[in-house]
Parts: structure tokens; C-alpha cells; sequence
């Protein structure tokens, strides 16, 4: 696992993810333009997880709210995406 403070600057999206028992929501920032798409997934539907991350723009900043149950989806960020960022609830 990456512990970071920044995301980087080449980034061609950003992704921030709200997780939740049984769903997570998307929201993603196209780096040039400004444009913002949401999207809302069953955690289940691992498949469709994987799918959308895959199929982000590159490269890809994803940031994962820090819930208890968080390390699945890390896991699967990490694997296709550029970057996976910890963003404590908290602090929001």
C-alpha cells in the first residue's frame, strides 16, 4: 500500500468514492473540462466494480472514503488504477 498526502498531477480523472455496506457511489472529475458523472453501484456486483474502474480514463486518481470495510475495494483499485488515496470521513 502507497500512504500519500497528494494526488498526482497528471491525473485524467479523479475519482472520490463513498462507501457504504451496500452501495458505493462515485463521483468522477474529468481532469480537463471539469466534467462530473456520478454513479452508483451495488457492492455485490463485484464484477461492475471492477468494470468501472478499469474503464476510468488514464492515468487515474482514486480516492476511497476509510470506512471499516474499506480493503476490498482498495484491493481492487489497486490493481487497475494509477493511484488509490485514503480519504478519512472525518475530516469531510
Amino acid at each position: 500500500m502507497e500512504f500519500t498526502m497528494s494526488a498526482r498531477s497528471d491525473a485524467a480523472c479523479f475519482v472520490g468514492i463513498d462507501l457504504h455496506k451496500d452501495t458505493l457511489t462515485a463521483c468522477t472529475i474529468a481532469a480537463k473540462g471539469g466534467e462530473i458523472t456520478y454513479r452508483k453501484i451495488a457492492c455485490v456486483a463485484r464484477e461492475k466494480v471492477r468494470e468501472f474502474l478499469a474503464n476510468l480514463p488514464r492515468p487515474s486518481v482514486v480516492a476511497i472514503e476509510t470506512v471499516g470495510f474499506y480493503r476490498w475495494l482498495w484491493t481492487e483499485a489497486e490493481l487497475v488504477v494509477d493511484q488509490v488515496l485514503l480519504a478519512d470521513a472525518r475530516g469531510a
